[in-house]
């Protein structure tokens, strides 16, 4: 009779250190491939998703939701998300207070994605906005949809790097 207690405790043993090996491994991998995330500000109009760990094998379109590593000597640190408005050869101009994506003349709006420019930070400092120019390969224009969002419409944002993506936003709500 106590060679079943003990095969029974020696049993509760290993599930215990299967199920802890179990709940490890998991953990690891869900660090390194996938995170939860919340949405906190009003850069975006979502509050909840899970970020997928990209390796540079996704192409990316129009309005994906993206994780990624702030750019240096910018106002905020960490990672960010925002929405991709600009792609690899879409042009950038800078007209009348607002940036555009694909149109040279921001006159008219029709068709053109614009973003309103501001003129400081919220603590005075002088914002410069983007430049004239064709967003080059393996980098994107991204912005929030506030006016007041700090993204690729500003210089020292800038576009941001295939190297500097997390992942993609699955948005959940």
């Amino acid at each position: 009779m106590a060679t079943n207690k003990k095969g029974l405790i020696n049993k509760q043993k290993n599930f215990g250190v299967y199920l802890f090996v179990s709940i490890m491994s998991l953990a690891i991998i869900g660090y390194y491939f996938i995170r939860p995330v919340f949405i906190v500000n009003e850069s975006l109009p979502y509050y909840f998703g899970i970020a997928i760990r990209d390796y540079g094998q996704i192409q990316y379109k129009y309005n994906d939701v993206i994780m990624f590593s702030i750019p240096k000597n910018t106002y905020f640190q960490g990672n960010i998300i925002k929405e991709i408005k600009g792609l690899p050869g879409d042009f950038i101009s800078q007209a009348y207070q607002e940036i555009g994506v694909n149109k040279l003349d921001l006159s008219t709006k029709n068709g053109v994605k614009t973003f309103s420019l501001l003129n400081k930070y919220s603590d005075g400092g002088v914002l410069d906005p983007m430049s004239n120019q064709h967003i080059p390969k393996g980098q994107y224009f991204v912005a929030g949809v506030h006016p007041k969002s700090y993204d690729s419409r500003y210089a020292d944002f800038g576009l941001i790097k295939q190297s500097q993506i997390w992942g993609f936003v699955v948005v959940l709500f």
